[in-house]
């Protein structure tokens, strides 16, 4: 019960820092976007 509880800990995080990496490559692509749509 309790490894099953750290996997999911652990896929959480990894999934977080995937999204943060992810926006941080990005970020300025994202505000040009958002920029250009407003």
């Amino acid at each position: 019960m309790r490894r099953r509880w750290v996997m999911m800990l652990n896929q959480a995080v990894l999934v977080c820092g995937f999204w943060t990496e992810f926006l941080y490559l990005n970020r300025a692509k994202f505000a040009a976007v958002v920029a250009n749509g407003i």
